[in-house]
């Protein structure tokens, strides 16, 4: 399965909000059209809670699956977490995160290949709200656009915060359970103008 939008969600008025510093400008690469922010369409997920005293739900390891027609000619992941997260594209390392308010850009297209093709992230919070989101946009050698976010379709599952933090390896099948949905990304009015948002 695989996560793909093409429009951008509601705002939800609600949301605690904190301005992102480097959006891309409308027409960059990247850029939904009238200057959208690179996460309109992406959701915060995390894993389901355990429900188990014995582990705490302050690690997780999301992962997705998607198809692309060709080996891109660029792709460009947004990312970010509450509090931190290590991403890998199709087994190896590509980045990471430390502060949800300040995303972190991966150009990943030489890591991308025609067919399928595997995000996965381990994710860590210090404590509090807990989430994680991603917005992936690639290019295709015909100049078509695929967009993957995260979202509720992604699959899931609660992790050691020391396993999240120095796993090496990763387990050759998907989670097996799905993500939970957090809360959608959105948008704010001035006086701050766009902002990666959480809605917690």
């Amino acid at each position: 399965m695989h996560a793909i939008r093409s429009s951008a969600l509601p705002s939800l008025g609600a949301l605690l909000a904190l301005a992102l510093p480097s959006l891309p400008a409308a027409g960059s690469p990247g850029a939904a059209a009238g200057g959208a922010s690179p996460f309109d369409g992406a959701r915060w997920i995390w894993s389901a809670p355990t429900g188990d005293a014995r582990h705490s739900d302050d690690a997780c390891h999301l992962a997705v699956e998607f198809t692309l027609a060709a080996a891109p000619a660029k792709a460009t992941a947004w990312v970010s977490a509450d509090n931190h997260f290590r991403l890998f594209v199709d087994g190896n390392e590509a980045g990471h995160g430390d502060d949800w308010s300040k995303p972190t850009t991966l150009e990943i297209a030489p890591q991308l290949r025609a067919g399928v093709n595997r995000l996965d992230a381990f994710c860590w919070n210090d404590g509090s709200a807990a989430a994680f989101l991603c917005a992936l946009h690639v290019t295709l050698p015909d100049g078509s656009a695929q967009t993957i976010v995260s979202d509720g379709s992604w699959s899931a599952e609660g992790c050691e915060p020391q396993l999240a933090k120095t796993a090496a390896r990763l387990p050759p099948e998907l989670p097996s359970a799905k993500a939970r949905d957090v809360g959608a990304y959105g948008t704010v009015g001035p006086p701050r103008g766009r902002a990666a948002q959480r809605p917690f």
